[in-house]
């Protein structure tokens, strides 16, 4: 839930924290509005002036795709979770719209 005292990172630390599989220098925000917040050199500098999360924003930690372990059923269950994340967040979005 949304909490405006967290930073990024404390996101990422109440979900759970880093797993041995994620990307950490490939963390990014998509912004609620659907712009794409990119870190320009370290794990949360961000290029935009807002740094801040937002209600409706989503923090994404992609797989690091060095790892060659990521095969079959354990590939398929972490895209069916970023697929459902996104489809969620849109369906929020939209019902935004609606009101």
């Amino acid at each position: 839930l949304f909490d405006p005292d967290f930073r990024q990172s404390d996101y990422i630390e109440v979900s759970g924290g880093f797993k041995d599989r994620a990307d950490k220098a490939g963390v990014y925000i998509v912004k609620a509005g659907g712009e794409v917040m990119i870190p320009r050199r370290s794990l949360f500098k961000f290029r935009s002036g807002n740094n801040t999360i937002s209600p409706g924003d989503t923090i994404v930690v992609p797989l690091d795709t060095d790892d060659t372990q990521i095969r079959g059923l354990p590939l398929l269950a972490e895209v069916s979770t970023i697929v459902y994340q996104l489809s969620l967040g849109a369906v929020a979005i939209k019902s935004f719209n609606n009101n």
